[in-house]
């Protein structure tokens, strides 16, 4: 099954607890995810 991207909300933000960038998907809050650089988000 794919995914079709277009059809999500996502934001990058920086995660000062963890000192990585953050990132979410609106439709899934329990969706995250860590990295180094927002460009590996």
């Amino acid at each position: 099954m794919a995914l079709e991207f277009e059809k999500y909300t996502y934001r990058v933000t920086w995660s000062e607890e963890d000192g990585e960038f953050l990132g979410l998907c609106s439709e899934f809050p329990s969706l995250s995810w860590l990295a180094e650089t927002s460009e590996k988000l």
